[in-house]
């Protein structure tokens, strides 16, 4: 599974980075810094998987989902964001995510990309 990391966090795009190259069928393509070159990104790369951040320079999270979705329809964007309230979830799920995991709940991510990669195969 071709992923893309959406993050203004350089720390967190490299964390999830290597947790996710521990996994043979997923392979990181791009990684981008803020929402607004999101889209672009995704189409340029072919990624299958988005994992968004919500707070981002130039578009937020949601917009960039909106943007992405309607650029690259087959990806599927997870939103992971430390913004804890069921409001930003909810925006997530309406601009086309598929799932919202706060960053508190990166076991649950991995797993959640994992079974999506898998299920792929």
């Amino acid at each position: 599974m071709r992923v893309a990391i959406v993050d203004d966090h350089r720390g967190v795009r490299a964390l999830l980075r290597q947790l996710l190259s521990l996994e043979a069928s997923i392979v990181v393509v791009v990684e981008v810094d803020d929402g607004e070159h999101a889209a672009r990104a995704v189409v340029e790369s072919r990624a299958e998987l988005v994992i968004m951040d919500f707070h981002m320079p130039l578009v937020d999270g949601i917009e960039a989902t909106r943007r992405v979705k309607t650029a690259s329809p087959a990806s599927w964007v997870v939103a992971f964001s430390s913004a804890t309230d069921e409001a930003v979830a909810v925006a997530f799920e309406a601009a086309g995510a598929a799932a919202y995991f706060d960053k508190g709940q990166i076991v649950e991510l991995l797993k959640y990309v994992r079974a999506l990669a898998e299920s792929r195969d």
